[in-house]
């Protein structure tokens, strides 16, 4: 089953792009910052999804971005199945098809619009 979604969070490595029979593919790990209430005290946690993007878009992300940038990423959300050593492993792949790069400034967490590259 196929799907859509976005999934808004901070870049936890600057993204490397490889290449795989002749396209261009980065893998990227976006920090997700959940919170909720337990016992009346407020919990705080991170999740990570592991993207991935593919020519064009793999190159701009792999350029552009930094580690603890914020990014906001349009995703195909696809559910798989495999079996590993006679157990059946559920997976769910996310394949970035649009992104949006926050503005990001490393030594103040600020950037000024006549700082972004593009």
């Amino acid at each position: 089953m196929k799907s859509f979604g976005y999934i808004i969070g901070r870049l936890g490595a600057k993204p490397e792009m490889i290449e795989i029979n002749g396209k261009a593919v980065c893998r990227f790990g976006l920090a997700v910052d959940e919170g909720y209430t337990k016992n009346g005290e407020r919990v705080e946690k991170t999740g990570w999804h592991q993207i991935e993007a593919w020519d064009e878009l793999a190159k701009y992300i792999a350029n552009y971005s930094q580690k603890g940038q914020k990014m906001i990423a349009k995703v195909r959300i696809q559910d798989g199945t495999y079996e590993k050593d006679g157990v059946k492993v559920y997976k769910t792949r996310f394949t970035a098809d649009e992104v949006e790069l926050m503005p990001y400034k490393e030594s103040t967490g600020r950037i000024t619009t006549e700082e972004i590259p593009f």
